[in-house]
């Protein structure tokens, strides 16, 4: 940041020649930091006074605000929270869909006609499908709205301090910030829903998290806000926000893991950055050979119910042609066998790498290639000032090049008591403005193509990764059981990777725990139903 751009920008805003949004909006253009970002907002001074904009909808009802149409696309070993915080490393199936009798339709949606017009969407002449910045109306103003979501300190300060007064000062609605993890969010939301009390009004929660939530019946059908979703949402994401051909979820924040690696360690070794499984194989045999000890590494953790190996686990399995719910099938042995063959030459710290520990092993020279979350981008590369490490979005196996799809997706509780201004809030997260700030200021990964362009020069490589990376990503089977599928992972994982067993024998017994863990949860579907 140039003190010339600052001053020239301080000078516009004092001057009423820029008012808090084009201050939010250029100040993510340019990469201002949040502090920064605050000084130019004090300078625009309170602008109360600057006119909504006119709509074309009768006043007497509840305004439409309609957001460009959209198509949607979509972490979990815990898709940590960018700032670093994990979330419940879950992530659904390709398809999105839990097995037909998982996931009953929500119950309890008011019909159409029921339901008013939503509000603080663009104005009424908007084009669906058109890009460009929302105007937003002020029906709810005055309403406060209760968002629950699990963020990380540095991810915090971004929505309290931009983020939330942007919103506020746009439509008049306040937001209360419900800091709940996944576990106990549906813990509470059931009670809640059974109580006929429901206190939230919006959720963001893990994309690997659903299935439980249409199953009970807690969430809301939001199949007639279609339209809102921008039709420049990443492709990747629309299945999950499905659940037997109905709209149940809308699009937030997206998640892949991308390959970061010490150029270079590469390039003093002769190495390229492998691409296939082979390379991969030949790479990580290279550096032991020459350090006398392991310098690749893959998430190998346990922790978190088995999240960080659940996703290191489903990639390889996917990479072979597999599906993580047959373990004991020939590509899920052949992905194995794989791991098995690669652990003599993997970094000893290898299974305790996660979100968190791979950025450390990484930035401190421990590793020379390991994936993670793009989080780490921040982490490694501009707070570690490791600048030599580089990415890319990974390798193949026989199969090709697959990612599990991580992030969090917005949803309604059943019975939310703010239902229509909590979507627009939803409505305004998805929005290129938001979008644009998240990616600059958090290096989130964001829903909307057209939201790339406020990527800073020096991130730009790290994001066509993502890119690259979320070409290639896929949600996880959205079933139940899955939190216990990963620990079956992940102890199959220690048996054969760390302690040589026996593959094919011990997949043989982690698919019957697999097994009578699908049936266990479908007795307890038939007790509830």
């Amino acid at each position: 940041m140039s003190d010339r751009t600052y001053d020239e920008l301080y000078q516009e805003a004092l001057t009423g020649r820029l008012n808090r949004r084009d201050v939010l909006r250029k100040g993510a253009v340019l990469g201002f930091s949040i502090p920064v970002i605050a000084s130019l907002l004090a300078a625009c001074g309170d602008d109360d006074d600057e006119t909504p904009a006119a709509t074309d909808v009768d006043p007497t009802s509840p305004a439409v605000g309609t957001t460009p149409d959209v198509e949607v696309t979509p972490e979990d070993e815990e898709t940590p929270d960018a700032a670093g915080t994990p979330e419940d490393e879950e992530t659904p199936d390709t398809a999105g869909t839990p097995e037909d009798e998982e996931t009953p339709d929500a119950a309890g949606t008011p019909d159409a006609d029921e339901t008013p017009d939503m509000a603080g969407t663009p104005e009424g002449d908007a084009t669906p499908g058109e890009t460009g910045a929302v105007e937003w109306t002020r029906d709810y103003e005055g309403t406060t709205i209760r968002w629950s979501t699990s963020l990380a300190e540095s991810e915090r300060m971004v929505f309290d301090d931009v983020i939330l007064p942007d919103f506020e000062e746009k439509t008049g609605i306040s937001v209360e910030f419900l800091q709940i993890e996944a576990a106990d969010f549906i813990r509470q939301l059931e009670a809640q829903v059974a109580a006929n009390s429901v206190e939230i009004d919006l959720f963001a929660i893990d994309n690997n998290s659903l299935a439980p939530l249409v199953a009970g019946g807690l969430v809301e059908d939001l199949s007639e806000y279609e339209d809102m979703i921008p039709a420049e949402t990443l492709e990747a994401l629309l299945p999950v926000l499905r659940f037997d051909d109905t709209l149940y979820f809308l699009p937030y924040r997206p998640n892949v893991q991308i390959t970061y690696y010490n150029s270079g360690a590469f390039e003093d070794a002769g190495l390229e950055p492998p691409r296939t499984w082979e390379e991969l194989l030949e790479v990580a045999q290279a550096f032991q050979e020459a350090d006398g000890i392991g310098r690749v590494a893959v998430q190998g953790s346990p922790e978190g119910g088995g999240g960080p190996v659940g996703v290191t686990v489903t990639d390889f399995i996917w990479q072979a042609g597999g599906d993580p719910l047959e373990l004991n099938s020939p590509e899920s042995i052949e992905a194995f066998t794989f791991l098995q063959e690669l652990s003599p030459f993997l970094n000893p710290q290898t299974p305790t790498a996660k979100f968190d520990t791979m950025n450390t092993y990484i930035a401190n020279d421990s590793v020379y290639i390991g994936q993670n979350w793009p989080f780490g981008v921040n982490v490694i590369v501009e707070e570690a000032g490791r600048d030599d490490v580089l990415a890319y979005s990974g390798w193949a196996g026989p199969a090709g090049e697959f990612h599990v799809l991580g992030g969090e997706v917005s949803g309604i509780p059943l019975g939310s008591p703010n239902r229509e201004a909590a979507l627009v809030f939803a409505e305004y997260l998805m929005s290129i403005e938001t979008q644009e700030l998240l990616i600059s200021e958090l290096a989130w990964p964001a829903v909307r193509e057209d939201a790339y362009g406020a990527v800073e020069g020096w991130q730009a490589p790290y994001f066509e990764a993502i890119r690259e990376s979320m070409e290639n990503a896929q949600a996880r089977p959205n079933v139940v059981y899955w939190g216990a599928v990963q620990g079956i992972m992940a102890d199959a994982f220690q048996q054969i990777v760390q302690d040589g067993a026996d593959v094919e024998e011990t997949l043989n017994a982690a698919q019957e725990d697999l097994e009578r863990e699908a049936s266990a949860s479908a007795k307890k579907r038939a007790v509830r139903a």
